[in-house]
């Protein structure tokens, strides 16, 4: 029993996010810790800048909730465990032979990354990142990409030895967290649909091309 418990187990890096829709009162708002209550700690980490290229292969990935991409020249991969594109928990794996074993599995076509592990560009877009820690625990993100659209995350992230049945305790465990969380602190996530980037930017592609 403890050899089969031992082979289940491994290394994971374990990410719970929700995202929410912004506007321009409660962006204001949170970078001002406006609200009431007020986050009794909020820290902003600073901004960055980055670009991201999405690849796939005749939607094999993205349909079963693979998202393999480049981002700044590395590559990555979040593999949904569980929710959906408004909440979800993802792994992510970060190794080039962890990815490449991942896409062979999915497509049944193994290649090497230096071809881009045999898949094709869907998506390529810049986008501008800042970030906060709150309460010291939460991580919030508002992300504004290079074709216009604005989106929150909230997040937490485990990293450690997690079997299958401890991530799926600590992913329900850190959902309940960020639902409490974003609830108390409601003024500074406003309700509504929040569209991630990849949703965005095929919208906005197909609108664009539509219009040419």
């Amino acid at each position: 029993m403890r050899q089969t418990a031992a082979r289940l187990s491994r290394q994971i890096t374990l990410e719970v996010e929700r995202k929410f829709r912004c506007t321009v009162e409660s962006v204001n708002l949170l970078r001002a810790n406006g609200g009431e209550p007020p986050f009794p700690e909020l820290s902003y980490l600073g901004r960055k800048t980055f670009s991201d290229t999405y690849f796939d292969k005749h939607q094999k990935l993205s349909s079963t909730g693979i998202y393999v991409r480049k981002r700044d020249g590395r590559w990555q991969a979040k593999v949904r465990q569980s929710g959906d594109y408004q909440n979800s928990t993802f792994e992510e794996l970060a190794g080039k032979d962890e990815i490449g074993d991942l896409v062979a599995r999915c497509t049944g076509q193994a290649s090497s990354h230096s071809v881009d592990f045999g898949l094709s560009q869907m998506a390529h877009f810049t986008t501008v990142r800042d970030r906060w820690r709150a309460n010291r625990r939460f991580e919030v993100v508002l992300d504004s990409a290079s074709f216009g659209h604005m989106v929150g995350e909230v997040e937490l992230q485990s990293v450690g030895e997690v079997d299958p049945v401890a991530s799926s305790r600590a992913s329900d465990s850190m959902h309940a967290e960020i639902e409490a969380f974003m609830q108390k602190y409601s003024w500074a996530f406003p309700p509504g649909k929040a569209d991630g980037k990849l949703s965005a930017y095929f919208a906005h592609k197909s609108s664009t091309e539509s219009i040419t």
